[in-house]
């Protein structure tokens, strides 16, 4: 059937049943899911290797059925120059998530998670100096992810060189 945004806004989903998918005439691979509650959203389908992918283009009330063929069309565009753009969007995703997650852990959550996991049996004063001690000598870093943070910390201030002492074989 030939989609049309009045067309779309009419289907409705038969009792008992979750959703319905109604494909496109006009562009190959367009499709629109109404479900049961009432929503509805375009995805672009097709098959690669014998196994098929769906990739969501976007909710009706916020795309337009000529945009909503665009997309479907640069989809169905990738998949012919040997692209799998679903795969390709979750690794995205999946990137993003971890990328997120590593910004999280910071220095900051590091000493708190320590303090609360490992320091709870210990004596609140020598807790509270601990903490403080930690994040004073390390200011400059408690809002760097952990990723970032090499093992060895620059300190703010050079360490004391002490003169060498002759050794007592030569003093003779």
């Amino acid at each position: 059937m030939r989609l049309t945004e009045r067309k779309i806004e009419q289907m409705t989903v038969k009792p008992g049943q979750r959703d319905r998918l109604v494909f496109d005439d006009a562009q190959r691979g367009l499709a629109v899911r109404i479900t049961a509650s009432g929503g509805r959203t375009y995805l672009a389908q097709y098959t690669l290797n014998g196994q098929k992918y769906r990739v969501p283009l976007g909710a009706f009330s916020g795309l337009s059925l000529a945009k909503a063929r665009e997309g479907a069309a640069i989809v169905m565009g990738q998949v012919a120059h040997g692209k799998n753009p679903a795969v390709e969007r979750k690794a995205a995703a999946a990137a993003e998530r971890a990328r997120r997650a590593r910004d999280r852990l910071t220095l900051a959550t590091l000493i708190e998670d320590w303090e609360r996991l490992h320091l709870a049996q210990r004596r609140k004063r020598y807790t509270t100096e601990a903490v403080r001690a930690l994040k004073y000598a390390f200011k400059r870093y408690l809002d760097h992810p952990v990723e970032e943070l090499d093992c060895v910390f620059a300190c703010s201030k050079p360490p004391i060189s002490r003169p060498m002492l002759a050794p007592r074989a030569s003093l003779k």
